[in-house]
């Protein structure tokens, strides 16, 4: 089931989490995407909706969950690297043939 979760500052929405309780191909949680405003950006409104979605998910029993990035998106990659995520499948096409690396964190808390 896809849910998705809006941020609204002062009556605009400025942030984006969508996300897939469980992929049909591997049966684990997906952040299927994140995106925040350009102008709200670096105000941590993007880290604090993936630690949403990894409270979730853990929330649900997960232990671990993924999410796919473009490739090209080095700000993107970065990004989720800095939060724990790692890299498993490089240079694979998504459903639009578009080349993204999946990652994917462990949920299980140390």
């Amino acid at each position: 089931m896809p849910v998705e979760l809006a941020r609204v500052d002062q009556g605009a929405a400025v942030a984006l989490l969508s996300v897939l309780t469980r992929h049909p191909q591997d049966g684990l949680p997906w952040i299927m995407e994140l995106i925040v405003h350009g102008k709200a950006q670096g105000r941590g409104i993007g880290k604090s909706l993936a630690a949403l979605a990894e409270d979730r998910f853990r929330a649900m029993g997960a232990e671990r969950a993924r999410l796919c990035t473009f490739e090209q998106m080095s700000s993107s990659r970065e990004f989720w690297s800095a939060l724990g995520w790692r890299a498993i499948r490089h240079n694979t096409r998504n459903e639009n043939g578009q080349s993204v690396m999946v990652m994917e964190k462990s949920l299980v808390l140390a």
